[in-house]
């Protein structure tokens, strides 16, 4: 990189942040800072057994109109979570247990008063008969055909079970090395320092719900705010303040959300809850919890052939709307061969349902656990080999010449030099050689081909169409630095608080995914290397933006504050 390129490059930049001296001061708005009139405080009544039938809720005498169980807040659309396969199990999730409990921490009844300490008083006196059943903790046990149901409709535990076979496996059998371990990544919570939470009213004025969230994804939560509550799009607003983290665990529809906003439908004034640190570790999103039963082939000299075996995700005991948990099964097993050349593989990769609280994504997805597993092996072999763990990897790691290279998964990596990463590693740390080391590969999504800016206008006014939680989102990120210096007109559509007049949901995720990729795909140039220099990189951006700016004319409402 030149001395020109390196000062246009946001790579190594020292960049003041601008949304520190609010909070800093004070002056931040989280979900518990808005001071709503007349704003009454939900507490849940949870479930205290993995797996129960429910056999009756007893209210309090005295709480009419102040407990509420999924038949008080009816109708409730309960949406299908997950792939749209035909092999995929549906997993119904209500916002309330109906007939059955399957994990502990599970909403049965939410309890509405002035205080939350009022609330969680009046969820102590909720009685909730429960009739145990058994319960599936251990996902390999799961998988066995005498293993309880977690549905009992369901022909065995598993969400979805899929094969990847690549190269020639069965020349595996006769490899000189084959070693075959277990190896298991505890189940975590996300553990934001913002806990989740949602306030929700109904706007008289503009006839509207308005649901304020700690949540990733506004757009996505209204869209299923308003299936699952019977109202039209345009009839939901969802603003998200100040988020206190996510890493990936806010971005899911939470039985919390729909229960909340189903409760000031029915009461006509505004409702909050907000999630206490305990109530986090039991039924917020969890994550990981993946166990790899793997065989790994080698040759004498240290090459690595193949992997063998089974994957197995614990995705709990429901799939969470939209997607569910299918993709952590297979985005394990693709990226399993790391950055070394495997060329065979034979996985077998599970997604169970467990008595557990539901995973959701969170940091890396899937990649901490196949990287886990394949420097495991990888250290494994070296041990079986005696040889220095650092010499097998380099041995076997893809090199700069070799780039772009497909990995036998189907994987491209693209840039960089390993073996040179390996090597200052091994030089300059004096940690390794006592506590190993590990390489990751990280995949960019689209291979990079995204059109961020989508709108231009001959005023010097730029329009921004982007799922992202809050204008700070954009304020903090260094790659709008330039842009914010281009344009003092910078106008936000984001899922923080999306304008009421656009059009559905649906057309907000196309202009901010689909859509700009359509535009660069359509662009006779499409960009064949991710590392553009700068000002290529912002004048390819820039024509990208003058060719949706017509289209984005006939989708935004100029007076709806957002212009272009």
């Amino acid at each position: 990189m030149t001395d020109r390129e390196r000062a246009a490059s946001w790579i190594g930049a020292s960049l003041l942040r601008k949304e520190d001296a609010r909070h800093l001061h004070g002056h931040g708005m989280f979900i518990a800072d808005i001071n709503m009139p007349g704003t009454q405080e939900i507490a849940f009544v949870r479930s205290q057994s993995a797996h129960a039938s429910v056999r009756h809720v007893t209210k309090p005498p005295d709480s009419a109109g102040r407990v509420f169980t999924l038949a008080d807040i009816a109708p409730i659309n309960v949406l299908e979570a997950g792939p749209e396969l035909a092999a995929h199990r549906h997993s119904p999730y209500p916002p309330l247990a109906d007939r059955r409990v399957r994990y502990v921490g599970q909403t049965i009844a939410a309890c509405m008063m002035p205080t939350r300490a009022q609330a969680e008083d009046l969820a102590d006196r909720v009685h909730v008969e429960l009739a145990e059943l058994p319960a599936v903790v251990d996902v390999v046990a799961a998988m066995r055909p005498d293993s309880p149901r977690v549905f009992d409709e369901w022909p065995s535990n598993a969400y979805i079970s899929a094969r990847v076979v690549e190269g020639n496996p069965e020349s595996l059998a006769s490899a000189p090395i084959r070693l075959r371990r277990r190896l298991r990544l505890n189940r975590q919570a996300t553990i934001s320092l913002e806990g989740r939470g949602v306030l929700a009213y109904w706007d008289y004025r503009l006839d509207e719900l308005v649901v304020y969230l700690s949540t990733q994804g506004g757009q996505v939560k209204r869209l299923a705010l308003s299936q699952m509550l019977g109202l039209p799009e345009q009839k939901v607003r969802v603003i998200a303040p100040d988020v206190g983290g996510g890493f990936g665990g806010k971005n899911r529809i939470m039985p919390e959300d729909v229960a909340v906003a189903a409760i000031a439908l029915k009461v006509k004034h505004p409702v909050r809850w907000i999630e206490d640190r305990r109530e986090h570790l039991l039924a917020s999103v969890h994550a990981r919890d993946h166990t790899y039963d793997l065989t790994i082939s080698a040759d004498r000299d240290g090459t690595l052939l193949g992997i063998e075996g089974d994957i197995y995700i614990d995705a709990g005991a429901y799939a969470l709307w939209p997607t569910g948990a299918f993709q952590e099964a297979s985005m394990a097993s693709r990226n399993l061969t790391g950055p070394y050349r495997i060329r065979h593989l034979k996985l077998d990769a599970h997604t169970v349902a467990t008595n557990k609280a539901p995973m959701g994504p969170y940091r890396g997805v899937a990649r901490p656990g196949a990287t886990f597993a394949i420097e495991r092996l990888v250290d494994e072999v070296a041990r079986e080999l005696r040889r220095e763990p650092f010499d097998l990897r380099r041995q076997n790691i893809v090199t700069a010449a070799e780039l772009p290279y497909k990995t036998a998964a189907g994987l491209k990596l693209d840039t960089g030099d390993y073996v040179a990463a390996l090597d200052i590693a091994r030089g300059t740390s004096r940690f390794l050689r006592a506590l190993g080391c590990a390489v990751v590969a990280e995949i960019p999504l689209a291979d990079g081909r995204r059109a961020d800016i989508v709108a231009l206008a001959d005023d010097g006014t730029i329009a921004i169409v982007e799922v992202k939680s809050s204008v700070e989102d954009y304020r903090a990120d260094a790659k709008w630095s330039d842009y914010l210096a281009w344009s003092d007109r910078f106008y936000f559509a984001v899922a923080g608080d999306f304008p009421r007049e656009l059009l559905p949901v649906g057309v907000g995720l196309i202009i901010a995914d689909a859509f700009g990729g359509e535009i660069l795909r359509n662009d006779p140039r499409p960009p064949a290397d991710t590392r553009l220099a700068a000002a290529r990189r912002k004048a390819l951006i820039l024509r990208c933006a003058r060719l949706g700016a017509e289209r984005l004319q006939r989708l935004l409402d100029p007076q709806a504050g957002l212009s272009i």
